[in-house]
């Protein structure tokens, strides 16, 4: 290694350990975050994807729980560029964590019958190896 790049090394190792974790905050990801006891989290969903079809279906395209029109405007993540060209449709699902809450079982939605259609797309999007990714 030559002089000039051991010194520009240090350089950059040196700025980088001298940042704040305010500084850091520019790198989205990067610093932690920390939430209350008993604070809500949704999680969110990707497409319903395949590995042998191309294209990706809406989570609410299967015959299960509907999420609420009011709780997907208020989950609703705004997308960047590169999740729009890489086709994520990220949504918001029913499934809640509580923080710091030990939850063993809840339901999801009151029991929904399956009628002859909705079996048929449940039945077809298992065997295109459809799986939701949250």
């Amino acid at each position: 290694m030559h002089a000039s790049s051991v010194t520009a090394t240090a350089v950059a190792y040196a700025t980088l350990c001298s940042m704040t974790s305010d500084a850091l905050s520019i790198f989205k990801g990067v610093a932690p975050v920390s939430f209350p006891e008993g604070f809500d989290i949704y999680a969110t969903s990707n497409a319903l994807t395949s590995h042998t079809k191309v294209m990706p279906m809406p989570w609410d395209s299967m015959p299960w729980c509907k999420v609420d029109q009011t709780l997907k405007k208020k989950h609703k993540k705004k997308l960047n560029l590169g999740e729009v060209m890489w086709g994520n449709q990220i949504e918001p699902t029913h499934y809640k964590f509580t923080m710091k809450v030990n939850t063993k079982c809840a339901a999801l939605c009151e029991p929904m019958p399956l009628d002859e259609q909705g079996r048929k797309v449940l039945t077809q999007r298992i065997e295109d190896n459809y799986r939701g990714n949250l």
